[in-house]
């Protein structure tokens, strides 16, 4: 990958954690691909921890977003007049 591109990307650790999510899907489709053709219970169990680990991400980059967002600057924004009567 072409350094202009990692830049775009956002730099090393934004491109470490979009591979590494990407790997959790491989290994999740991966195992729920054995598991199906094998009838393996091992990866039953890896396909349960790769998605508890999908789910435990979406949910850590939600929280880490929202508090992002909300500890921003607000526009500073004229309250409206009495808007109660509609």
């Amino acid at each position: 990958m072409s350094d202009e591109r990692r830049e775009t990307l956002g730099g090393f650790w934004v491109w470490s954690a979009v591979s590494a999510y990407n790997l959790l899907f491989l290994v999740l489709y991966g195992s729920m691909f054995v598991g199906f053709a094998f009838e393996s219970r091992v990866a039953a169990f890896v396909v349960v921890g790769a998605l508890v680990a999908t789910l435990t991400v979406h949910i850590t980059v939600a929280l880490l977003t929202y508090r992002h967002v909300m500890r921003r600057e607000w526009p500073k924004v004229e309250p409206l007049d009495d808007d109660d009567d509609w």
